[in-house]
């Protein structure tokens, strides 16, 4: 017989051991403010489900819970769309603005660091050997 996971129900000090956030436990996420990474990795993943204070806590009502093992990335979407439109144009605007904030410093970042990996010096250190 093989060890096969056939359901992981995830609780606040459970970690994901998966993705970018894998080091994180449940409760380091909520904090970190990535509770629709959460609901993605709900409706994405067929094998995790969490408790059910987790999934009200990451905005998960009833009627868009669905059965585990399985997923339902349509039903992600839906609930995506409703979260978005019970956001204020205040908030969408504050958000739009951070957004662009943070890609223009994303940007500035790498314009920096490829200047200083691919400069004559650095190529002809390379080429040299060093």
């Amino acid at each position: 017989m093989s060890d096969v996971t056939l359901l992981r129900k995830l609780t606040l000090k459970s970690k994901l051991n998966f993705g970018q956030y894998h080091d994180l436990s449940i409760n380091e996420l909520i904090n970190l403010q990535k509770k629709a990474y959460l609901r993605w990795v709900y409706f994405n993943c067929d094998k995790i489900t969490f408790l059910d204070e987790i999934l009200e806590e990451i905005k998960i009502p009833l009627e868009f819970r669905i059965l585990k093992p399985g997923k339902d990335a349509i039903k992600h979407k839906e609930l995506d769309e409703l979260i978005k439109s019970k956001i204020s144009g205040l908030s969408k605007h504050i958000n739009e603005k951070k957004k662009k904030k943070y890609n223009k410093v994303k940007r500035k970042i790498s314009v920096t660091l490829d200047k200083k990996t691919f400069s004559k010096d650095s190529l002809r250190l390379k080429n040299h050997g060093k």
